[in-house]
């Protein structure tokens, strides 16, 4: 049986929901600069967004582009959809800790976007 991305995204729903957490999205007028810190003043905050955390293999920790400490995150898309697509203008709040987003790609199927990968940085402030 061949699953329709519809299909596909309600499965992935049911089988992840003990595993997803709760996060807010808020859009960023400026990029991090880890250099000093800053980043652009913030937009209004997208909350209640589904999420599921992990961490990276430590064989796919090089300490440049992939740092020891650095998050990946899975965010499914719902049948419904996402009201705003992830980029690395968003900062991530979830479990009481902000990070930015360093990185981010669709996973597709059957050209339909069912979810987004985001690698996350601990973002200035660390536990704001």
């Amino acid at each position: 049986m061949v699953l329709t991305a519809a299909q596909l995204q309600t499965k992935l729903a049911s089988k992840t929901s003990d595993l997803t957490e709760s996060a807010t999205f808020t859009p960023q007028d400026g990029a991090y600069d880890p250099a000093d810190g800053s980043v652009g003043a913030a937009g209004t905050p997208i909350t209640g967004v589904g999420v599921i955390p992990g961490t990276y293999q430590r064989g796919l920790v090089d300490g440049q582009n992939i740092q020891a400490d650095d998050v990946q995150l899975v965010i499914p898309v719902p049948v419904a959809g996402l009201s705003f697509t992830p980029s690395e203008n968003y900062r991530v709040t979830f479990d009481g800790q902000a990070w930015d987003i360093v990185s981010v790609r669709p996973s597709r199927y059957r050209g339909t976007v069912v979810a987004y990968v985001a690698q996350l940085r601990r973002g200035p402030g660390g536990g704001e």
